[in-house]
Order: structure tokens, then sequence, then C-alpha cells
């Protein structure tokens, strides 16, 4: 158990509280963002679910208040994937507000299975109110020390600088496509699955960007390692036009070190990796890193 914690800055907000964000801004408030996306993961919900049943109402405390729940289940899609997520919610019936997920979900990675159980909790629930002065102060744990970089059972791989390793796999489609073949083009490698979340949040910024500079000279690459056609149903079931190779025996993840989706790696039309991305990221940073790899 790691007990650190860790800061980083945060952007200051003068978005009005009713904005959302624009698809193509490359200034995007990451607290609209968020809240954006929490709205409308909700919202569409009942497009995510495959099957959704009723629970008996259970009650919860929510700061300091114990409130009767509606609780229903539902079985998510997974664009394929052979295992379905079930996810809970807790819905307060008199202000038609989620206040409890839990999602459980199973998954194959480097050859185990792994489960996953996923609980949020909203200490508090309120619309239409301004927040208290101290919502964001964080005291940290007894205990618990500052420090820069958070410890991890992998240290994240690091290819900034360096050469590019080459690879030759299949796309989807079953032509073949090695990395060497694209110098002269920035490429952008982003590794995802069909049951992750931020990658199915990212994927169609990614799609949007090849159709803006595509003709500049940028090729977007998805690595995928699912076995089947769970990518393939992903992309098709929403419309994405995605170019994707198939990595099925992890050979490419190994390669670059993945040990956490999404993974982004931006390469220069010399070969060399400029930026290299764990985790989610804005797509104003990635317009950002692009241009960094010669891309205006």
């Amino acid at each position: 158990q790691y007990k650190q914690y860790t800061k980083e800055d945060g952007a200051l907000s003068d978005v009005s509280a009713d904005a959302e964000p624009s698809e193509d801004s490359e200034d995007e408030d990451p607290v609209v963002t968020a809240r954006f996306q929490l709205v409308t993961r909700f919202q569409n919900i009942a497009q995510e679910g495959k099957t959704a049943q009723l629970l008996p109402d259970e009650e919860i405390e929510v700061g300091g208040q114990k409130i009767s729940c509606a609780v229903i289940e539902l079985k998510l899609d997974t664009g394929g994937f052979q295992v379905s997520p079930v996810e809970q919610l807790w819905i307060d019936p008199k202000r038609n507000l989620v206040l409890k997920t839990v999602l459980k979900s199973k998954r194959p990675v480097r050859n185990q299975q792994v489960s996953t159980i996923d609980t949020r909790e909203w200490t508090v629930a309120r619309t239409d109110q301004s927040p208290d002065d101290d919502l964001f102060t964080f005291q940290p744990p007894r205990g618990v020390k500052l420090v820069q970089v958070l410890d991890t059972p992998f240290k994240p791989a690091d290819w900034r600088g360096k050469t590019a390793a080459d690879f030759t796999l299949k796309s989807l489609e079953g032509d073949e496509v090695s990395l060497n073949s694209l110098r002269g083009k920035v490429v952008l490698m982003s590794f995802w699955a069909s049951w992750c979340g931020p990658c199915r949040h990212e994927l169609p910024a990614l799609a949007n960007l090849e159709t803006e500079m595509g003709g500049r000279g940028l090729v977007v690459l998805g690595i995928n390692d699912e076995k089947g056609f769970a990518a393939r149903n992903f992309l098709q079931n929403h419309n994405l036009t995605l170019r994707t190779l198939a990595d099925p025996k992890h050979a490419v993840h190994k390669l670059y070190g993945v040990h956490s989706i999404p993974t982004l790696v931006v390469v220069n039309r010399e070969g060399t990796v400029v930026c290299h991305f764990h985790g989610a990221v804005p797509e104003n940073i990635i317009r950002g890193a692009l241009k960094q790899a010669g891309l205006e």
C-alpha cells in the first residue's frame, strides 16, 4: 500500500456554469469538461445499458443525512467484449440525483482474469447552490506524504527523445502496417480497448484529428490487444473511422511498456518520439503534442 499524494497545477475557470466544452476548442477548461462528461454519462445511461433491473430500495447516508434511494442494476454494452460489466446506481427519487454507483467488471490482462469494483459515493449532492469555500481544500490523511511522482507497481515507460521502435502488425481489415513505412508522417499511436471507458471517450477526438490534419501528414493508429471482434464491433457500433492494428499477443504493448490504457505515443516525421502519455489526455494537450511534432 502506497501512502502518498502529489500535486498538480489546476486551470483557472472563467467559463459560465451553463457552458459545454466545444469539440474544436483548444482551450477546454478541465472542470467544465469533467462536469459535462459526468452529466452526459448519466444522460446516456439508457444507451449504454443492454438490460436494466430495478432492485429493492436502499437507504444510504449522504452528508450526514439518510436518504432512501431507488436502486437500478444495468448490464452495460461492451462493444462485443465477452464479459458485460454490471453497474448499480443509487438514485434519490425526489431530486433524480445519482448519489452512488458501483461498477463491477472482469477482463483479461496479460493472460490473467482481473476483477475490478469501482465504487463512487457523493458525500455532498446539491444543485443550484454555491459551493462552500472549503470544498476544494485538501487535507492529507495522517501518515501520507507529498511526493513529486507517485510510486506504482509498474514504472511507466518513457520513450520521449528516443527513436520509435519499429513493428509490423495487421490491421482489422487484414493488411500489414509497419511503423517505419510511415516515416515522413506524424504518427499518433493510441493503445486502447473497447472495455476502457476513458478510451471510449477519447477515440472520437482522435478520429476527428486525423480527419482534420490527415492532409497535413497526420496518421492515427489504434493498437488493440483484444481477441475476436471486440474492436471491430465497437468501431462499427459507434460509427468511428480509426485505423486499428491488432496486437492479440501483446507484442507491441510490451515493446512500448504499456501497462495501462489509454496510452498515447506521438512520433515526429523523423521517427523520434516527442510525447508519451499515460492515461486520458485532454484534446488541447494532444493538439499541443502534434504541434511539437511539427504539425501546425
